[in-house]
Parts: structure tokens; sequence; C-alpha cells
């Protein structure tokens, strides 16, 4: 299935539907959800509150493979997004997700960032 851009900005499609190569996270995708958890810091405010829950962030992997355009799709409390979308800001570059013809295109990725106290 190739890609079918969703979104044009600036001169840059952007595309939502699996590929013939996905982007990839350094180590491997698995590797998204350690990277998250190891780079976690909980609120000060929210552990007084007992907020937990899941913050779910959309964000495009570009054809250079850097991550842009960060957004809250599912907002738990405002010190969690803001942690959730600085935890997604520190990541690493990514392998662009490429075409069948090898055409690096920017891509919209979902992650969920998991809160839950202990």
């Amino acid at each position: 299935i190739k890609y079918v851009p969703v979104v044009e900005e600036e001169k840059t499609d952007i595309y939502q539907i699996a590929t013939d190569i996905p982007p990839e996270f350094p180590k491997g995708n698995k590797a998204v959800l350690d990277f998250i958890y190891d780079n976690l810091q909980y609120p000060s405010e929210a552990l007084e509150k007992k907020i937990q829950g899941k913050v779910v962030i959309q964000a495009v992997i570009d054809e250079s493979g850097s991550i842009t355009q960060p957004k809250i799709l599912k907002s738990i409390s405002p010190s969690l997004d803001k942690e959730a979308l600085r935890i997604v800001g520190l990541m690493p570059k990514w392998k662009p997700g490429e075409l069948e013809d090898g055409t690096k295109v920017a891509v919209y990725f979902t992650v969920p960032v998991m809160f839950r106290l202990q």
C-alpha cells in the first residue's frame, strides 16, 4: 500500500497510510516505549493530585527523520500534556518512511504516553 497525502503544508505532503517502508525509531520501533519511560518525569502537580492516565500525541516524522508538528490528541491535564510533548521533543531522529521508489516522505505518527502511579 502506498502512502496517500492527507495534508499539504509548505510544499510538503504528509502521509498517513501504511507504505512499503514505514518510519522506524532508532533501535527499532519497540524501543519507542523504552525511550519514553526512560525520559519520563512525572510532574509534581500531577503527583500531588494523583492524576494518571494516557496522553496521546500526534506528530510528523519528516523526510529527514525529524519530529515536527507535535500536538495533543488526547489530554489528561496541562502538566501531563506538557510532559508528554517534552518527551516527544527529545526523541532522536527516526529513519524516515519511504515510498516504493525510495522517495523519503513525511509521515504522521501517534504515540500514547502512559502516566501511572504505583
